[in-house]
């Protein structure tokens, strides 16, 4: 499952430039979370001049041996129980990586994004994430709008 934020500055193509953690369990049942962004509704794809390009994680964008600080989600929790999944990670409503997360304002609407679909194994010969179902909801923070 991806969660995230989208650009305030989207009015229509919310899920372009959105900041979105994507959570799921790996093939050996362990939990993960990863910090994506998304360029283009596609799978994340590098391109020959070497470009990225898709709903990739931040690290992709960066490329091998860059700055790996630019994943600043924590995993806190993660379990499967009765076929229901449970993830609980963290992430800073702001963050130092200014190039691929959203700041999250507390004092303003904002529009939350989210995504489901099978995931592939991270692997630079392969896309990442493949959404099967998505939608957006404007938000207020402290029950003001919701």
């Amino acid at each position: 499952m991806a969660f995230g934020w989208s650009s305030p500055n989207s009015t229509s193509e919310l899920m372009l430039g959105a900041d979105v953690a994507v959570t799921g369990f790996k093939e050996d049942g362990l939990p993960f979370v990863n910090d994506f962004y998304i360029t283009k509704y596609s799978e994340c794809t590098l391109y020959k001049d070497g470009e990225v390009k898709g709903v990739c994680p931040d690290t992709r964008y960066e490329g091998p041996g860059q700055n790996s600080e630019v994943n600043n989600t924590k995993l806190v929790y993660g379990q499967r129980r009765d076929a229901v999944s449970f993830i609980r990670y963290q992430r800073p409503l702001i963050s130092d990586d200014k190039k691929y997360d959203l700041p999250v304002n507390h004092t303003q609407k904002m529009t939350v994004i989210w995504a489901l679909g099978p995931i592939r194994p991270p692997d630079l010969l392969q896309p990442h994430y493949l959404p099967q179902n998505h939608g957006d909801q404007g938000l207020w923070f402290l029950g003001i709008w919701c």
